[in-house]
C-alpha cells in the first residue's frame, strides 16, 4: 500500500512518444539568438574578472595572472546566508582578491550533499562563513570583516577616517543590533503568543530610528561635519552599510509575506527607501542581492525547524511574493508604481535573455533535475538511523489507531513528522534526496526549449528557427510572444493527459525553485518564472477529479492519517514545519556525484 502511494504515475511509452512528437528549436539553435556577452559569460567568470557574480569561483579584480589570491571564503552554496553575503559584499567593494568555497547549510543537507571533509578539517564546527587570510582562519563574519579591513589598507577603506564619521558609525552600528533583534523577535514568535503588538511597535520603532539617521545624513550629520548623502555615513558608503543590507534586505521581503508591513513602497519610511535605492544602484550589492521570494521561502528553516507563522492578514501580500495571487508569475508581468517588490531597472528583453541563457547554459543538467518534481519520495534515500526511527514510530501511531487511541495515534504521527523534518531536511522543497524520472527528460527538455525560444522571442511572431522533433510544427515555428501561441501552444494543449501531468509537475517543480541571486537576477527570475506559467497554462487541464499530487512531508501525513476518533477526522492534518524551501541549483561541483544537488542554473 505505501510503496504504491509512493510510486511514480509516470506512463514512459505515453511520455517517450509526446517527446517525440513534440518540436523545438535545438540549444544549438537558441544559441545563436543569445547575445554575444550571456554565451561567453562562463568564460568571464572562470577568469575571475569583469562584473561581481555570486557564480564566481575565483575573483582576481586587479590581480595579476598566476597570482594566488590571499583570501580563501568558505561561503554557502545556495546564497542564502546573509552573513556570507556581508563578506562578499566588503570583498567585492573593496576589490580584493578571494577564491570562493561552497558548503550547504545545515538547513538543506541531505543525503550525498554534505559539507566537505576538508571544510570541517578547517573548521569543526562547520559554521559558515569562514575564511582563510595568508592561512590563518578567521570564523565568523565580523572577525572576518575587521581583518580584511586591517590586512588590506591599500584597498578602499570601509572605515570612517574623521572623528564624526566614527560618531556616526557607532551610532549606526547600534541602530543595525537593535533593529535586527527586533525583527527577528517580531518574526519568529508566533503572532498568537502574547505581546505581539509590543513586538510589533519594538520593530517599527527601530526602523523609525533609522530612518531619522538616515534622514539627518541626507542633510548633512552632526552639524555638517559630514557630506550629505543616502548611506549611513552620509555621502560615504561604508561597513555600516555592508552590515546592514543583508538584514534590511531580509526584513524588507519578509515583513510583507508574515507579518503584512510593507517597508519599501509603503511610503513611512521615506529615507530609508532612499538608502535602499542608493544600495541598488551599486553594482557589487545589484549583483548578490536577493529577491522576496527567495528570502520569504529561505528563512524559515534556517530561523526555526517548525517555520514561520503568517498571520491572516498578510495573505495578500503573500500571494503577491510567491505567485499564489494568479498575477504576479503570469504573462503579462505587471508593472507600475503599485508593486510590492520594486523590479530592477533593467530591459525586459535584457532580462528575457539572460533567463534563457541560464537555462542554456545548464541544459541538461536542469531538465534532469525538473523531473525530480514527478519522482517518487526518495524515503529509501534518508539516512538509516532516520529511516528506522521514522518506521518504528509509524508503526506505533498505526498501531495506536488500531486500538482506538487517537491522542497516542497523533501523537506518534507528529513524532514521525518532527523526525524527518529534524534528522531529514528543515527544508524539504530542497529534497536533496529525490531522484528523477529519467524517462520524463526528454520530454522535459523540449518544453524548456520551447521556454527558451519564448524567453527570446522579442517580435512575438513565433518564428524561432529550425526545430527537432516530429510532427506538430509549422514552418519551425516556436510560437512563444507573450507566453506559448501559435504552433508551440497547440503542440503543447494536444499532449495526452498522461504526459501532460508529470511533465506539468516537473515545470512547476522548477519554477518553485528559482532562487535570486544563486540562479539569476530578480528582473530574469521574474520573467522565468511567468513564462514557465504560461508553459504549464498551455497544457491540456488537469481532470478535476485528479488530486495535486502532495510532495514528500505532505505524502508522508497522508500515509500516516489516523484512522478512527476525533482527532482522526477526515481532513485533520498533523501540523508541522512551514518551512518549504529550498531552491536547487544544478552545475558540476566536485565530486561529480554532486551534480544536481543545490545548485540550479550557473
Amino acid at each position: 500500500m505505501i510503496l504504491e502511494r509512493l510510486s511514480s504515475k509516470v506512463d514512459e511509452e505515453v511520455v517517450g512518444r509526446a517527446a517525440c512528437d513534440l518540436s523545438a528549436p535545438s540549444w544549438e539553435e537558441i544559441s545563436r539568438l543569445l547575445p554575444e556577452a550571456e554565451r561567453s559569460l562562463q568564460l568571464e567568470r572562470d577568469s575571475g574578472r569583469g562584473p561581481a557574480d555570486v557564480a564566481a569561483n575565483v575573483r582576481l579584480f586587479d590581480l595579476p595572472e598566476g597570482s594566488t589570491p590571499r583570501v580563501t571564503l568558505w561561503r554557502d552554496q545556495s546564497a542564502w546566508c546573509p552573513y556570507c553575503q556581508k563578506v562578499i559584499l566588503q570583498l567585492e567593494e573593496k576589490r580584493v582578491p578571494y577564491v570562493v568555497r561552497r558548503a550547504p547549510m545545515k538547513c538543506y543537507a541531505g543525503g550525498e550533499l554534505q559539507k566537505p571533509p576538508e571544510f570541517l578539517e578547517l573548521s569543526p564546527a562547520g559554521l559558515l562563513p569562514a575564511a582563510t587570510i595568508d592561512g590563518e582562519l578567521l570564523s565568523d563574519s565580523n572577525s572576518i570583516l575587521n581583518a580584511v579591513e586591517r590586512e588590506f589598507t591599500e584597498h578602499v577603506s570601509l572605515l570612517p577616517s574623521t572623528e564624526a564619521g566614527r560618531r556616526a558609525f557607532e551610532a549606526a552600528s547600534a541602530l543595525e543590533r537593535s533593529f535586527s533583534s527586533a525583527w527577528l523577535s517580531w518574526l519568529t514568535t508566533p503572532a498568537w503568543l502574547p505581546g505581539d503588538a509590543q513586538r510589533a511597535r519594538e520593530f517599527t520603532a527601530s526602523l523609525d530610528q533609522i530612518e531619522r539617521h538616515l534622514a539627518a545624513m541626507s542633510e548633512g550629520g552632526y552639524d555638517g561635519a559630514l557630506e550629505a548623502g543616502p548611506y549611513l555615513l552620509g555621502a560615504s558608503f561604508s561597513l555600516a552599510d555592508v552590515q546592514l543590507a543583508p538584514f534590511m534586505e531580509r526584513a524588507a521581503a519578509s515583513m510583507p509575506y508574515y507579518r503584512a508591513l510593507r517597508i519599501r513602497t509603503g511610503g513611512r519610511w521615506p529615507a530609508l527607501e532612499g538608502w535602499f535605492d542608493a544600495m541598488e544602484r551599486r553594482p557589487a550589492y545589484a549583483a548578490i542581492r536577493g529577491d522576496f521570494y527567495t528570502h520569504c521561502l529561505d528563512l524559515p528553516p534556517q530561523l526555526s525547524p517548525f517555520g514561520l507563522s503568517r498571520g491572516e492578514d498578510a495573505r495578500r501580500l503573500s500571494a503577491a511574493i510567491d505567485g499564489t495571487d494568479g498575477a504576479a508569475w503570469r504573462l503579462p508581468l505587471p508593472t507600475g508604481e503599485g508593486l510590492l517588490e520594486l523590479v530592477p531597472p533593467r530591459a525586459d528583453a535584457d532580462a528575457r535573455r539572460a533567463a534563457a541563457a541560464a537555462l542554456w547554459r545548464n541544459a541538461d543538467a536542469v531538465a534532469r533535475f525538473a523531473c525530480r518534481g514527478p519522482a517518487p519520495l526518495a524515503a529509501s534515500k534518508l539516512p538509516p538511523a532516520t529511516a528506522a526511527a521514522m518506521a518504528v514510530t509509524a508503526a506505533l501511531s498505526v498501531s495506536a489507531a488500531t486500538r482506538d487511541s487517537p491522542y497516542a495515534a497523533f501523537s506518534w504521527a507528529a513524532t514521525t513528522l518532527v523526525i524527518y523534518d529534524l534528522l531529514g531536511t528543515r527544508a524539504p522543497l530542497a529534497d536533496p534526496r529525490a531522484p528523477p524520472v529519467r524517462s520524463l527528460v526528454p520530454l522535459v527538455d523540449k518544453a524548456l526549449r520551447l521556454t527558451a525560444a519564448a524567453l527570446l522571442d522579442d517580435d512575438g511572431d513565433g518564428e524561432g528557427g529550425g526545430s527537432e522533433g516530429g510532427g506538430g510544427s509549422e514552418g519551425g515555428e516556436c510560437g512563444c510572444g507573450e507566453g506559448f501561441g501559435g504552433a508551440a501552444q497547440r503542440q503543447l494543449a494536444s499532449l495526452d493527459e498522461g504526459a501532460a501531468a508529470p511533465l506539468r509537475e516537473a515545470l512547476l517543480y522548477l519554477r518553485a525553485r528559482i532562487g535570486v541571486p544563486r540562479d539569476m537576477d530578480y528582473a530574469a527570475a521574474r520573467q522565468l518564472r511567468a513564462h514557465l506559467t504560461a508553459c504549464v497554462e498551455a497544457l491540456p487541464p488537469s481532470p478535476p477529479d485528479d488530486p495535486p499530487r502532495a510532495p514528500g512531508p505532505a505524502a508522508l501525513r497522508s500515509l500516516l492519517k489516523v484512522r478512527g476518533g476525533t482527532a482522526a477526522a477526515e481532513g485533520r492534518r498533523v501540523r508541522t514545519t512551514t518551512a518549504i524551501c529550498g531552491f536547487e541549483r544544478l552545475a558540476t561541483l566536485p565530486p561529480p556525484r554532486v551534480v544536481g544537488r543545490h545548485r540550479l542554473l550557473v
